[in-house]
């Protein structure tokens, strides 16, 4: 393996003060993917020990940002999981790299689902207060420009001991997309804060106490909000909820501050929306709308108007073969008048056996990947395809719950989703609704592959 190349990667990591959390995380990931890709290990055992190696050495990289620890563990255990599979060190590689580039893909849909769970609760006439930079409050205040929700972007200097401006760069980034902004000097915040009729921050990472990370002055922001009575709102993925670092003994870099809960209103990630007081805690029915069968029905509804409109300009079909959803997915398209026209047919593979059977997946596939895996999701999807002659096939396993009396190790509210198109074309994704609620969860398996399917079809122009 080309080590220094993969070292200077991973120090570009511990150095970069130019983006977020969320980013670095990803970059992180794709890290991992090269340092498999990379390596000319001999066999697959010291091929593993490498990609550990490199995962490892990122966490440390930038000990502050819990995102990075998140992606690194979840890597870390699906490359123990391919190890075992016992495959050849070409196919090896090609399966970590994969892996890592999958993870990336769906820590980049739960920044977007945040920031859209923002934008969508944020009220007309808006003025946004932020501070630092964050590409997910980016993101959401773009998104609530478009929608028309906002009166004007006040942006906090966010000077650094070099002198950089990040407010700076944030407003620059606000002007391709018309959002009116304004950089308020560090110096002024307290009597500006007034004009605000919310606070919106980014986070490296959030504590099981409901304190929040993240870079200066955010504190002085939150702070100032506090006293004169506007709401602040964390957005963030719930990859940023630290769950190993005791409140005691977290540590604040330079060019950080910790926020304590009680100057965070409310916590906004791709779950939904609630308070911040213990974010690691299942969140509760009336907080989260993530987990309302009928937002989730809407939002499905909606997704499927996208895909229909898709397929129907295109002259092209879609089948399912879907598991866990119980039937969900096949039922949210075949809602949409006229979806005769574009929904070929779909398949309820529930059992293992029905997926060896019906779906034509080999019983040493299921017993060597498991029948929640990326590989029996993307099985699915090609046999929904090839079965009823669609030019796109969706596939969908998981693990609905309840959680007791399973043998599995596997969480309730894990699924994987798969999507397979013409040309070769696939994309696979493992979700978590970190939930154990059975109904919600089938029905957020189906919003998953909706999900995945309108952005596939969305890619091509």
């Amino acid at each position: 393996m080309e080590s220094g190349s993969i070292a200077d990667l991973i120090a570009g990591v511990a150095s970069d003060r130019e983006h977020g959390a969320s980013w670095l995380s990803r970059e992180a990931l794709r890290i991992v993917g090269e340092c498999a890709t990379q390596s000319t290990a001999r066999d697959a055992a010291r091929i593993v020990q490498e990609v550990r190696a490199c995962a490892r050495d990122l966490i440390r990289a930038r000990p502050g940002m819990t995102p990075v620890r998140y992606w690194m563990e979840q890597v870390l255990v699906d490359v123990d999981r391919l190890a075992e599979a016992n495959l050849g060190q070409t196919d090896l590689r090609s399966a970590i790299a994969e892996r890592s580039r999958s993870l990336a893909a769906e820590a980049r849909l739960a920044a977007v689902r945040a920031a859209r769970n923002a934008a969508d609760a944020l009220a007309p006439e808006s003025a946004v207060f932020t501070a630092s930079f964050s590409q997910t409050v980016l993101d959401a205040l773009r998104l609530a420009g478009r929608a028309g929700k906002l009166r004007v972007v006040l942006a906090a200097e966010s000077r650094d001991p070099s002198g950089h401006r990040y407010g700076a760069d944030l407003v620059a980034a606000l002007a391709d997309a018309d959002i009116p902004a304004e950089v308020i000097p560090d110096d002024a915040l307290a009597e500006r804060i007034s004009e605000a009729t919310v606070v919106w921050l980014g986070a490296d990472s959030i504590f099981s106490d409901g304190s929040v990370l993240n870079g200066t002055p955010s504190f002085a922001v939150a702070e100032a909000a506090h006293r004169a009575g506007r709401p602040v709102e964390v957005i963030g993925e719930s990859a940023k909820l630290d769950r190993w670092t005791a409140p005691g003994d977290v540590v604040v870099p330079p060019g950080f501050d910790r926020i304590p809960h009680e100057m965070v209103s409310v916590l906004v990630t791709e779950r939904g929306a609630g308070p911040s007081a213990n974010p690691l805690d299942p969140p509760s029915p009336p907080h989260f709308p993530f987990r309302s069968t009928l937002r989730q029905e809407d939002e499905a509804a909606t997704l499927v108007a996208r895909i229909a409109e898709r397929l129907t300009e295109r002259g092209e079909t879609v089948a399912v073969a879907e598991s866990a959803a119980g039937g969900r997915i096949c039922d949210a398209m075949t809602d949409r008048p006229g979806s005769s026209g574009w929904f070929a047919g779909g398949l309820l593979a529930y059992s293992n056996a029905s997926k060896q059977q019906i779906a034509g997946i080999r019983t040493e596939e299921i017993a060597r990947y498991g029948a929640v895996s990326l590989e029996t999701a993307i099985a699915l999807a090609e046999s929904a395809r090839r079965l009823f002659g669609a030019s796109w096939g969706v596939g969908e396993t998981g693990i609905a719950g309840p959680q007791t009396g399973r043998r599995s190790s596997k969480p309730a509210g894990l699924a994987d989703v798969a999507v397979v198109g013409p040309n070769g074309r696939r994309r696979a994704v493992e979700v978590s609704t970190g939930v154990d609620a059975r109904t919600e969860n089938k029905w957020a398996f189906a919003v998953a592959a909706l999900t995945l399917l309108a952005e596939e079809l969305e890619k091509e122009q």
